[in-house]
């Protein structure tokens, strides 16, 4: 009954902490980051301009080409 008891508790946390770390992943944040911390727009702006510049630069490449 214990060893049960154990292993919901650890399949609990285990899923709580890879939904935590797994958001931050997707918004490329550092893993341990606060989740719920909300972006300014500057930071925002920052990350779609460097997308968009990669894209670009890209793109270019491969017109030369």
């Amino acid at each position: 009954m214990k060893s049960i008891k154990m292993l919901i508790i650890g399949v609990g946390v285990g899923t709580l902490m890879g939904l935590w770390i797994g958001h931050n992943i997707g918004r490329d944040q550092p893993w341990l980051s606060n989740p719920f911390a909300q972006r300014t727009l500057a930071e925002s702006l920052k990350n779609t301009g460097r997308g968009i510049g990669e894209l670009l630069e890209k793109g270019g490449q491969s017109l030369q080409q």
